[in-house]
């Protein structure tokens, strides 16, 4: 008995046996699940609408949007095969994962005119493996890493002591409304963030430890960090100029991580934040070193 892997499929094998037995009307639906091969998966919900509709592809054309995918656990991407081009007969398209440990597949539908199918990839933990696309008798593969999912071990070994256990204590005691710690600008004091970054870290660096980056374009005005003197002593030459944010909840308190980067794609500092969203601390909370609603550790 051969071992079957699971996957998300869709063909028009319902549709060719309706009208083989004895025709389909326009419009009819059908849904059933397919066994070809190695393979198990299911067929998408499709309305027939005639030959003239209908697809088979192009192998030599069909393409992938993605080859490579570089995330975070938790996070979901949207898996394409395009360039079907019309013909005589819907193309069995199935959407397999390597590992449905790491990654999953799901909600697989050809477009609307049917030159091309897609599936939703969820990751689910840290790993490798790889998405393979059958289109016929052609595989289409898409290399998947997933990171470990952000959470509250990213701000410990930072420091000796907890970051997170020093944020519970004073905001839940109400002494403080936030806390924030961090490296910046210069030769790191403490050493890294959890995961390895530190002053001069590359961006590729970084991404290969947190996953793919969607950076945000410093704005001065809306980030007082930018220009506090015990962050930026020389707010005059600031190199800084995009960053990236994670966040978390540990216990009710929201954490958040920010790595800023140098115009060079370098790590020109990050910064720790529990209790608050850096879009909450304003210009006054830190002007002229006045800290009163705040600790910093």
């Amino acid at each position: 008995m051969r071992k079957m892997r699971k996957s998300t499929s869709i063909c028009a094998l319902g549709l060719a046996l309706a009208m083989a037995i004895g025709g389909i009307s326009t419009g009819a639906t059908t849904t059933q699940a397919v066994v070809d091969g190695d393979y198990e998966g299911f067929v998408a919900d499709q309305t027939a609408s005639g030959p003239s509709v209908t697809a088979t592809p192009t192998v030599s054309q069909a393409t992938l949007n993605l080859t490579s995918v570089n995330k975070m656990a938790g996070k979901s991407f949207k898996l394409t095969i395009s360039n079907l081009t019309p013909g005589s007969s819907l193309p069995k398209v199935e959407f397999v994962s390597g590992d449905e440990a790491v990654a999953s597949v799901s909600d697989s539908s050809f477009s609307t005119d049917q030159t091309s199918a897609s599936a939703t990839v969820t990751l689910l933990k840290a790993g490798t493996t790889q998405i393979d696309v059958h289109v016929n008798d052609e595989v289409y593969t898409c290399a998947v890493k997933a990171v470990a999912k952000f959470g509250k071990k990213d701000f410990s070994g930072y420091r000796p002591k907890s970051f997170t256990s020093d944020c519970y204590y004073h905001i839940k005691k109400k002494r403080y409304t936030y806390y924030f710690d961090g490296e910046w600008g210069k030769p790191a004091k403490y050493g890294t963030t959890y995961r390895g970054v530190k002053i001069g870290t590359k961006k590729s660096t970084v991404e290969s430890l947190y996953g793919e980056l969607k950076l945000t374009k410093c704005k001065k005005s809306k980030d007082p960090f930018l220009y506090d003197k015990q962050f930026n002593s020389s707010s005059k030459k600031l190199k800084v100029s995009k960053y990236a944010n994670f966040s978390t909840k540990v216990s009710g308190i929201k954490y958040n991580l920010r790595i800023y980067f140098t115009s060079s794609n370098k790590v020109y500092g990050f910064i720790l934040l529990g209790g608050k969203d850096f879009n909450k601390i304003t210009k006054s909370m830190l002007k002229n070193g006045k800290r009163s609603d705040m600790k910093l550790i």
